[in-house]
């Protein structure tokens, strides 16, 4: 069996970690940043796509993310051999993401990694699971390289005896978070146990 060498494109500001890992890594700038219309930049992100396939001999495209590009709907178009593979993350707002959800049925499959508070997914997800198979929570690192969590408190110089909070809302490119994220802070700030 061939190994997997993914070649990873992305617009995320974090490239360089993936390429330090040892990754292949393609950066393409989101159109906001660049300031350039949506339509033109999908159909660069199309061709640019359709050349990363053809190039490297892509036998699959997994997408992760909320929010399928048309550019990259075009290019899965035009190279009909190619698995296509939206892993889709849960945990969207109430009434949001209609206009994405309907692009789920121009990939071959949905992957949907577990989440700890998925119980209380009332966003549109749990809806659409014709097509969805529920994957564990996908991690960086193995569980052999994963620490205790005794000594991970010792490396972070955290105490044993309070709890710990880790806040990660999003980098807000989608959704403004700054009311989310000081409502959260502002919680929190009156608490002494944490």
């Amino acid at each position: 069996q061939e190994p997997i060498r993914p070649i990873l494109v992305t617009m995320s500001q974090g490239a360089a970690v993936a390429a330090e890992f040892g990754y292949h890594v393609e950066f393409i700038p989101y159109h906001n940043y660049l300031g350039v219309d949506p339509d033109i930049w999908n159909r660069n992100l199309r061709e640019e796509l359709i050349a990363l396939i053809d190039a490297f001999d892509a036998r699959a495209i997994v997408f992760d993310g909320n929010s399928p590009f048309q550019g990259m709907l075009d290019a899965m178009t035009l190279r009909p051999h190619v698995w296509s593979i939206w892993s889709r993350r849960g945990m969207w707002r109430k009434n949001t993401g209609a206009e994405f959800m309907t692009r789920e049925k121009q990939f071959d499959a949905v992957l949907e990694p577990g989440d700890i508070a998925e119980a209380f997914d009332d966003g549109p997800t749990p809806q659409s699971i014709s097509r969805t198979r529920k994957v564990p929570p996908i991690l960086m690192l193995d569980t052999s390289e994963q620490l205790p969590k005794t000594l991970a408190r010792q490396e972070l110089g955290l105490a044993e005896d309070v709890t710990t909070i880790l806040i990660q809302l999003g980098g807000g490119n989608n959704f403004d978070m700054r009311l989310c994220r000081n409502l959260v802070l502002q919680h929190l700030a009156d608490r002494t146990d944490i």
